[in-house]
């Protein structure tokens, strides 16, 4: 469902209405934009809308913003939170996750585990802060290559989603990619 071709005037508020009532959602995969239900026209005073699902253990989402407060935000909201993938992620280049969830977890994070999966071609992945990152963190993150042909010419933003896609719609738990 693209998202974005809904403007604020539009179906968008329907569309997030029935998106936040979504309360029961274990496992959630969005795969060909951010997600964006925004309704305000400054969306940094709205929840994303995925922090509004309590139950929530699995969150695959694609292009989203790292750098941003309120993803760390909507993170803290989720206290069953096992596992966010993030294919494509912004911000991996300029942000160092681990550190970010120490600043934003706090002491949560002695008892708060989660595990994060990066999701991108090899040529493509940026991640700031790995060499520092040890394996008893309680934030593991485990970073994903998606195969490419020889001639390595498909669209990267394609091939990932596609890839996310084809994963999740084998029934392959994103669990099990960690």
């Amino acid at each position: 469902m693209p998202l974005r071709s809904y403007y604020l005037d539009d179906s968008r508020p329907i569309l997030r209405s029935a998106f936040e009532n979504l309360t029961e959602l274990e496992e959630f995969c969005s795969i060909r934009d951010e997600l964006y239900l925004d309704t305000l026209l400054a969306p940094s005073e709205e929840a994303l809308v995925w922090s509004l699902w309590p139950k929530l253990r699995t969150l695959a989402l694609y292009n989203v913003d790292v750098w941003s407060q309120r993803f760390w935000k909507g993170l803290r909201q989720l206290e069953n939170i096992e596992t966010v993938v993030l294919t494509r992620g912004d911000g991996l280049g300029v942000v160092d996750i681990k550190r970010e969830w120490n600043k934003q977890f706090g002491k949560l994070t002695e008892t708060r585990s989660l595990n994060i999966v990066l999701v991108d071609i090899e040529a493509e992945h940026q991640i700031l802060g790995k060499d520092s990152w040890k394996k008893d963190d309680t934030m593991q993150v485990k970073v994903l290559n998606v195969p490419t042909s020889y001639y390595g010419d498909e669209d990267p933003v394609a091939l990932c989603q596609q890839w996310t896609k084809r994963s999740v719609l084998l029934g392959e738990p994103v669990a099990r990619w960690t």
